[in-house]
């Protein structure tokens, strides 16, 4: 199958068009024409890429998704391995993650229910060390996803799920992505991560153990609001009113590849002054600065994982003139230099045992 059509002459949020080609080939991998799931649900909607104004809107894209499970009957469409789910599985599976207590043993409650359920083919694998946790979701051999698009839909997914247990952002140590290697500027408004890895033989993340040991915050009455709004509500293309630095990160991820946006330009964009920007941001324990050297951090880091860029090339997609002012900067947000993480990242991941599952 030929990779969708991503590029656009119209300019838009890059995350939701690569969503919408997402939601694509999911539709044509149950061999569905696209124009008739959404023409008999959406009201006439056409094929994302050959609409005038390509792509819609997030709200369209989430109308989009619900008339797809609908269509199919398979309340976890568009996530890999699954097929047929019955509805109402969301709900027991939000259940059974809340009643786990923390947000790690809500994971494993959430897994063991998958590894049951009928329509479910593949269930997230967990291998996990005294530090590390890592869930992986296991290739599907039987997709048309030659090009990983639906691979990293389910682990976004998984990830934001992971989120909303904890009622907050979980640092992300590593987070592994099946191709796409030029898709920084669509994750990078979804997920922070410290160190992303591109190409790989199957998507997956890693947590650290204690920031899973949190005590999930959900309650009974949020998982309708969750269930009411998916997948927008995980995805979270719609920012939660106060989130001032999640509106940040998204504003800069937005304009990734142009001239460095000032302060005053993104506040313009926010409708506030600069004076409340900060305010804002300082509550939430981070500044403009903070957040651009945490993005410049996340880009340096995908990039130096090309072998083919040398570390003038490198320092200047990441808005330096100079390598030395580079490394210094780098060696300050990660600890260590350019160069030794290039060694690093060329070394197998960590190894960490098969979990043992507690009893639930």
């Amino acid at each position: 199958m030929s990779q969708p059509n991503v590029g656009s002459t119209r300019k838009t949020d890059p995350t939701t068009r690569w969503f919408f080609d997402t939601l694509e080939i999911a539709v044509r991998d149950r061999q569905a024409s696209p124009s008739s799931v959404f023409g008999a649900l959406a009201r006439g909607a056409v094929r994302p890429e050959r609409s005038s104004s390509y792509p819609p809107c997030k709200r369209e894209f989430g109308s989009h998704y619900r008339a797809a499970i609908a269509y199919f009957q398979d309340e976890f469409f568009g996530l890999p391995g699954t097929r047929n789910v019955p509805n109402g599985s969301f709900r027991v599976l939000c259940q059974c993650a809340l009643s786990g207590g923390s947000v790690r043993q809500g994971l494993t409650r959430a897994i063991r229910f998958l590894s049951i359920i009928k329509g479910i083919e593949r269930s997230p694998v967990v291998h996990e060390g005294d530090r590390l946790i890592r869930f992986q979701l296991p290739p599907d051999p039987n997709t048309c996803d030659d090009v990983g698009y639906l691979a990293n839909f389910g682990m976004l997914i998984w990830c934001r799920f992971a989120s909303w247990l904890a009622n907050t952002e979980l640092p992300i140590v590593r987070l592994e992505l099946v191709g796409l290697r030029d898709v920084h500027a669509v994750i990078s408004p979804l997920v922070t991560a410290e160190h992303i890895v591109f190409e790989s033989k199957c998507a997956a993340v890693t947590y650290r153990v204690k920031d899973l040991e949190r005590v999930s915050s959900q309650a009974e009455n949020t998982i309708t609001d969750l269930i009411a709004n998916y997948p927008l509500s995980l995805l979270r293309l719609q920012l939660e009113p106060g989130d001032t630095a999640a509106a940040v990160r998204h504003i800069l991820a937005r304009h990734a590849g142009s001239s460095p946006l000032t302060t005053t330009a993104i506040s313009t964009e926010l409708n506030t002054s600069v004076s409340t920007l900060h305010r804002r941001l300082s509550s939430q324990g981070t500044s403009v600065q903070q957040i651009k050297d945490e993005l410049r951090t996340q880009s340096a880091c995908v990039l130096l994982q090309e072998a083919r860029l040398d570390l003038m090339e490198i320092a200047e997609k990441c808005g330096f003139s100079e390598v030395s002012s580079f490394h210094r900067s780098f060696r300050r947000w990660t600890g260590m230099t350019p160069v030794q993480y290039r060694q690093k990242m060329t070394l197998a991941p960590p190894e960490i045992s098969p979990a043992r599952y507690p009893q639930v």
